[in-house]
């Protein structure tokens, strides 16, 4: 039952795979062969870093960076796929590049007395142990480096329609949109543990049948 539910995951994941890019690649075809998926990746990495000086970036500045990067996100990874640009550095970066964008949403948004500190610390959780899954594959050759999911997929996208909703509302303009966002972050919490759960039972399924 396990094995059918992982293969219908990997199922999912590979139709919304495909679904998204040829989505976004009618818009994205215009975009000049010389900017390449990791020049886009860094720079949603370095903007991101405004969000943590929450005194030196407005609400409507910080609502536009997390907009920025969310495009990006989406954008990087189509290009890279589509024009057979996909590198080793690219693979590492981009998820370090969506944490450092998520950890600095919620730094503001804390620094802004709008989110608890106790919901930093169950973001935080799952994306430390990411980083201890990327130095597990890093010095042991026979771990998996984690591969993109659609429960991880849905998790991201829950964090940042909450925290544009969140942001939205921190401007002033709809405070009514704040729950709305706190409850898809914290749907994306509970995704966020379900997918390492995911990852685990595949890894511990790959080195049993190695063994067989």
């Amino acid at each position: 039952m396990q094995s059918r539910l992982l293969s219908r995951l990997t199922e999912l994941t590979n139709s919304e795979t495909q679904l998204r890019d040829d989505a976004f690649i009618k818009v994205l075809r215009f975009t000049p062969r010389r900017i390449r998926p990791n020049h886009i990746t860094v720079v949603r990495l370095v903007i991101s870093l405004a969000l943590f000086f929450p005194t030196l970036t407005s609400p409507a500045v910080a609502l536009a960076v997390v907009a920025i990067g969310a495009l990006g996100d989406a954008a990087d990874g189509v290009i890279a796929r589509k024009r057979d640009q996909v590198t080793g550095f690219g693979k590492f970066v981009d998820p370090i590049a969506d944490k450092i964008l998520a950890l600095g949403v919620l730094y503001y948004l804390y620094a802004a007395g709008a989110v608890p500190s106790i919901l930093i610390l169950h973001i935080v959780l799952p994306d430390l142990m990411y980083l201890l899954y990327v130095a597990w594959y890093w010095f042991e050759d026979k771990v998996r480096m984690p591969t993109p999911s659609i429960v991880g997929r849905a998790k991201v996208a829950c964090y940042f329609v909450g925290f544009l909703l969140m942001l939205i509302a921190h401007t002033g303009l709809q405070p009514g949109l704040h729950e709305r966002g706190m409850t898809l972050v914290l749907v994306g919490i509970a995704l966020a543990w379900l997918a390492h759960l995911v990852y685990v039972y595949e890894e511990l399924q790959s080195r049993i049948a190695a063994r067989e």
